[in-house]
């Protein structure tokens, strides 16, 4: 009985070191995730300059045009 009590323990104890230890690790893919909306967002809002310099007239260029500023102000929103 106090060898299970023993194992209980030391369970307990190692599965509260593993939850603490993966509170970092949180924390950087936090931060990992605004670079990357940055960078999104950046390189979205880059595509809308250049391709305005380049664009047809037709539907398709429209459509186009309009899918790269929805995905630019989805990632700028999401800094």
């Amino acid at each position: 009985m106090i060898k299970i009590k023993i194992i209980f323990l030391m369970f307990t104890i190692f599965y509260a070191t593993l939850l603490n230890a993966q509170f970092p690790f949180d924390k950087q893919k936090e931060e990992s995730k605004k670079a990357d909306y940055e960078r999104l967002c950046k390189i979205f809002k880059q595509k809308v300059i250049d391709y305005k310099k380049t664009m047809r007239d037709d539907a398709y260029a429209r459509a186009t045009l309009e899918s790269y500023q929805k995905r630019a102000e989805i990632f700028c929103k999401k800094k």
